[in-house]
């Protein structure tokens, strides 16, 4: 099997050390857990592509990308990609099978789950945004950090985006506030 580098290098910002470090643990837990055989259907590295659906997925055969196994249903991957198309810049990218959002480097966005009633997704807002998130049915993060909250990815679009805590609006605020963070606070 090729070297594979850490795909985390992408990600390097100092903001993104606690999810980085969850996404890699995930994909160890899962990596211990999974029979030796489906390593070797890994896909290529820095695939920003939905994965496939198709009779492998719906046979139960593990899914692979970004070459770990996939933690993101597909349907969700295109849910948050498809709900992203209105930023400014292709921000989509995969982590240790993960779909996420991210721009400069920074992750602003994450979904995982296996199917509806069992995906979450995470986004990275300031604290000026975060009441008005909760109002809107946003719940406190699941051990990402104080700045990132979770959504309900399935939540219904309207026509008044912060009342109805549309997705794209949500993705479009952490996206404003990953472009507002220094490049390099510490550099």
């Amino acid at each position: 099997m090729p070297f594979l580098p850490d795909p985390a290098l992408r990600f390097s910002h100092p903001v993104n050390r606690g999810v980085v470090l969850f996404l890699r643990c995930q994909a160890a837990r899962a990596a211990a857990a999974q029979p030796a055989a489906a390593s070797d259907q890994a896909a290529a590295p820095d695939q920003a592509a939905p994965p496939p659906t198709g009779p492998a997925e719906a046979a139960g055969a593990p899914v692979t990308a970004d070459g770990f196994l996939l933690h993101t249903h597909a349907s969700l991957c295109r849910r948050l990609w498809e709900a992203c198309a209105g930023l400014p810049e292709p921000c989509e990218a995969l982590l240790y099978g993960v779909a996420l959002l991210a721009a400069r480097g920074i992750i602003f966005a994450l979904a995982f789950g296996a199917g509806p009633g069992e995906d979450w997704l995470a986004v990275r807002l300031a604290a000026g945004d975060a009441s008005s998130a909760y109002r809107a049915g946003a719940e406190p993060d699941m051990g990402l950090g104080d700045d990132w909250l979770c959504l309900d990815p399935w939540q219904a679009e309207g026509p008044d985006a912060a009342a109805q805590g549309c997705l794209a609006y949500w993705l479009a605020r952490a996206y404003q506030n990953a472009l507002a963070l220094p490049e390099r606070p510490f550099g």
